[in-house]
């Protein structure tokens, strides 16, 4: 602002708000402008907080770029528009080529030039504040006063201009942190002085560092951009008193008519000064004229005439043309004003200019209080001082320009026309006509599929019923035809409302990402009658499922493609899987044909994946399996409860092999024809032939001294030559007897009826974990109800070179309840925990329990068995057991390290024949804790 000013205080760091006035006081124009300056600044400062960086109101927004009627022009929409908190106004649509503040270069006058190449384009808006003086604008005089100058004006004005982008720009790429290039600015400014004056009469007194005689504003001001240390460097030039020393002229050659030659002589124009001439183009194109050196004047007709080392140049007298003066002098001064370097730069009276490295752009203006010494406490400048007292760099003080994107558009230089791409301009609403389209989303977490405001959010959600579940399902709606909608590998969220959902072939998850299954609680029911997977998942990122029930039909029914042993839920080859609050159900069938869960990885090791079970419900059919994990590297089953189904209907061995096989071995086993057979409880004899045998009590003494197969063999009478033969004709009887069930007579029909009441319900095996490796396994805190075998962790593979063996490297089970139920037909390994091969385990207060029924009391039962590679860590304690034979079995192969610390101690075997057993024997040595073990 180059005029009339004492000096500008207002700094916003002071956080001032108001200027006071004092009665009595002396008015200054500072105070005035201070008072303006601090309501600009508030004002501003809550413009931009509310409306942003930028934006166009969207009631009453302007500068929206559209083309004339010929696609030669660009033009200019009427309203409003607001910068880093200023605002901006286009009273009537305007074209780009007849701006109010900017005019095409014409005749050798500055201004800007419209596109000569084909290319892209970003139209952009540019504000910046002009400052007015009644030289620039006469109407500020008050002509009823004589036309004297008083008040300036600080004017706002914009202009659209024109920068070349790459061609496949597009408009989201421009937003209100864009700035056209070059326009950058480093800059700064240290002011200092020189050393004191000298002391005497009528000189200042000595401490004075600034000389001169009168109170002073001093302005330097950028006349060539650039930066300071370049090829071709930033320029600038000075004045002492603010470039107040102005005149309007018009040109005649050389010669320049001036309107007054200054107030007085020290406020005049003089040869051998320099002199800025600028109209209006160049101020509003370049901010800058061109600086002319004063050869003569002549105050008689107000003639100046220019050295003819400076040429005039043309200038646009449709405005006034303005003669500034500027007083820098010397060798170092020019037409381009002084160059700048890294050297000080001395001013005048001590006055001394410092600049840093850096760019600079034409303008940019400082301005410099200098007080006269008045005492021994003045005769400085006014700067700030750094924190180690020296003067401090300052950014220049004129406003920033204001800039942002207006729109993209195509020019074509054959044509000369114009093709607009799209608008950049951000938009606000009113604070009273605020709505969700007005907001902004961040769809990162959601992942909604591109939402950017709030209102395409919840258009997207009510597409989806409310929820924001990638695929909401309700029961009836075909559940495959909507998955297979989702492509490959994408992430999703699967939402099913309360209710049955009848599955006619299982609901296949294939080649997906990051897969949530999610109901409303055990009422969200997936069943699948007709086969032995509800859900079946292949080759995800990951696989969790929360709050749903899974509902198999059928067990033994193969699934093409897979091996068997699947389960109600089917995981293969996802890399994690996690189920939370699921019930599972899954089918009686052939013993071991299916599971609730199975987990499952083809390949040999899978040392990254992980599966986790949580507080899940898992109702296990008779003879199936709860979980089954393959392969996992990394298994938590914790907090799960695994309850043997109750029968709905006894076993039939007519449907079932199985079944008739074990009834079989209740009613034959251990068949033999020597004299010692060992096992025996029973013997027949028929035509000088015997043969002993193991069968169930109750057909023993049936009357005392016979037994209800000697009836038979008896009344049946087998032309039987060998003890052979007799052994195959109880093998047939035995085979014909399961056959007929209910049909079959006498005591077998009994023994038949009974256990065919009392068996059925035992789960074959709770929590099995197999596969070649696992780093961790953790089994804590489930309860395993009604089953043969209760935890099995057993990995292992030989193929490899050396037969190596591979095993769980960590394992923990504990705080566990496993009931072994235990029927007439329970043959096979029966135990509470089985682990084979590992590196590192705990078993840990776990409580297994045996219930048996009278046909299974003589049996051996081992509640915990420990087989295998073992190393160097076995710690077996605070377990409690019932109703088992053997508490405890070790069976390590071998011992891998000389003082392994194997620990088997504070374990209550209640009623146990054995609480321990170590084989082989000669590593009992190795286990510590023995003695302290309890029956």
């Amino acid at each position: 602002m180059k005029g009339d000013f004492t000096r500008f205080t207002f700094g916003p760091k002071r956080h001032d708000v108001a200027v006071l006035m004092q009665q009595g006081r002396v008015q200054l124009d500072a105070d005035w402008n201070e008072q303006g300056a601090i309501d600009r600044h508030l004002r501003e400062a809550t413009a931009r907080d509310v409306i942003g960086p930028a934006g166009a109101p969207k009631q009453g927004g302007g500068f929206a770029i559209g083309l004339t009627a010929d696609a030669r022009d660009l033009t200019i929409g009427a309203g409003r528009f607001h910068i880093d908190g200023g605002l901006l106004a286009n009273e009537a649509e305007a074209a780009l080529t007849r701006q109010p503040y900017l005019w095409p270069a014409a005749s050798g006058l500055s201004g800007f030039a419209m596109p000569a190449a084909t290319g892209r384009y970003l139209a952009y808006l540019l504000g910046f504040d002009w400052h007015v003086t009644a030289a620039e604008d006469p109407a500020i005089r008050e002509t009823a006063l004589g036309g004297p100058d008083t008040a300036t004006r600080l004017r706002r004005i914009w202009q659209v201009r024109l920068e070349a982008v790459a061609a496949a720009a597009l408009p989201a790429a421009f937003d209100a942190a864009w700035r056209p290039a070059g326009s950058a600015t480093t800059g700064r400014l240290a002011i200092s002085t020189g050393a004191v004056g000298q002391a005497g009469p009528c000189l200042l007194p000595p401490t004075a560092s600034y000389r001169a005689l009168e109170n002073q504003l001093y302005r330097v001001e950028i006349h060539r951009s650039g930066d300071r240390d370049g090829a071709v460097p930033a320029t600038f030039k000075w004045s002492r008193d603010n470039g107040v020393v102005v005149t309007t002229v018009s040109r005649s050659g050389q010669v320049l008519m001036a309107a007054d030659l200054g107030r007085d002589e020290v406020l005049g124009f003089h040869p051998g000064q320099w002199v800025e001439l600028i109209d209006r183009r160049m101020e509003m194109w370049e901010r800058r004229g061109r600086l002319l050196l004063i050869e003569a004047v002549d105050p008689a007709t107000r003639a100046i005439t220019i050295a003819a080392a400076t040429p005039v140049p043309a200038v646009d007298g449709t405005w006034p043309v303005i003669l500034r003066r500027w007083d820098q002098m010397g060798t170092s001064a020019g037409d381009q004003g002084i160059p700048m370097s890294g050297a000080t730069v001395p001013l005048e009276q001590g006055v001394e200019a410092n600049f840093a490295a850096g760019s600079y752009q034409a303008g940019e203006w400082w301005v410099v209080p200098a007080r006269t010494a008045i005492s021994v406490e003045t005769g400085v400048v006014e700067w700030p001082r750094d924190g180690t007292g020296n003067p401090a760099f300052l950014r220049p003080q004129n406003a920033p320009d204001r800039t942002c994107p207006l729109a993209l558009m195509d020019f074509d230089a054959s044509t000369g026309r114009f093709a607009l791409v799209g608008d950049c301009r951000p938009r606000f609403p009113a604070l009273t006509a605020l709505e969700a389209a007005d907001i902004g989303f961040d769809d990162t977490v959601c992942a909604l599929g591109g939402a950017a405001t709030v209102q395409q959010a919840l258009d997207m959600l009510c597409a989806r019923n409310g929820t924001d579940c990638t695929l909401l399902f309700g029961p009836g709606d075909d559940l495959q035809a909507l998955v297979a909608t989702l492509p490959a590998g994408a992430h999703a969220r699967l939402c099913f409302r309360v209710g049955d959902y009848a599955l006619t072939e299982p609901l296949r998850l294939e080649g997906l990402g990051h897969v949530l299954l999610q109901g409303g609680g055990p009422g969200t029911r997936l069943m699948a009658a007709g086969a032995e997977i509800a859900v079946l998942a292949t080759g995800c990122a990951s696989l969790a499922l929360k709050d749903c029930a899974l509902v198999a039909g059928v067990a033994g029914h193969d699934t093409p493609g897979l091996p068997a042993l699947n389960g109600a839920l089917t995981a293969i080859d996802c890399a994690d899987v996690s189920l939370e609050g699921v019930h599972l159900r899954n089918a009686a069938g052939p013993l071991r044909a299916s599971s609730c869960i199975t987990i499952r990885h083809t390949g040999k090791v899978a040392p990254g994946s992980t599966a986790r079970i949580r507080g899940c419900r898992l109702e296990v059919a008779r003879g199936q399996v709860g979980l089954l994990a393959i392969g996992v590297g990394r298994l938590t089953v914790e907090d799960n409860l695994l309850l043997a189904q109750a029968a709905a209907t006894p076993p039939d061995a007519k449907r079932d092999p199985h079944y008739a096989g074990r009834l079989r071995r209740v009613l034959l086993r251990n068949l033999g024809t020597a004299a010692t057979v060992p096992d025996t409880n029973a013997l027949v004899s028929h035509n000088g032939q015997t043969v002993r045998f193991r069968t169930d009590a109750s057909l023993i003494f049936v009357p005392p001294g016979n037994n209800a197969w000697q009836q038979l063999v008896t009344r049946e009478n087998p032309p039987v030559r060998t003890a052979l033969e007799l052994a195959a004709f109880l093998k047939r009887a035995a085979a014909r007897i399961v056959q007929k069930g209910d049909a079959v007579e006498g005591r077998f029909a009994v023994l038949l009826g009974r256990i065919a009441t009392e068996e059925g319900t035992a789960m074959a095996q709770g929590i099995v974990v197999g596969g070649d490796r696992a780093a961790e396994v953790r089994i804590t805190g489930n309860s395993i109800l009604g089953a043969v075998q209760g935890v099995h962790v057993g990995l292992s593979r030989r193929d490899l070179p050396g037969r190596m063996v591979f095993s769980t490297d960590w394992l923990r089970i504990e705080d566990n309840v496993v009931e072994l139920r235990l029927g007439a037909t329970t043959l096979g390994e029966r135990h509470g925990i089985f682990i084979g091969n590992c590196r590192s385990m705990q078993v840990e207060n776990n409580r297994i329990t045996v219930l048996r029924d009278a046909r299974s009391g003589d049996r051996r039962i081992e509640a915990i068995v420990l087989h295998g590679v073992v190393e160097r860590r076995l710690v077996v304690r605070q377990n409690h057991i019932s109703g088992a034979t053997v508490g405890v079995a070790l069976r390590p192969l071998g011992a891998a390290f000389a003082r392994p610390q194997w620990i088997v101690t504070d374990n209550l075997a209640v009623s146990a024949s054995t609480v321990v057993t170590v084989e082989p024997d000669n590593l009992r040595a190795l286990v510590r804790g023995l003695a302290d073990n309890y029956a």
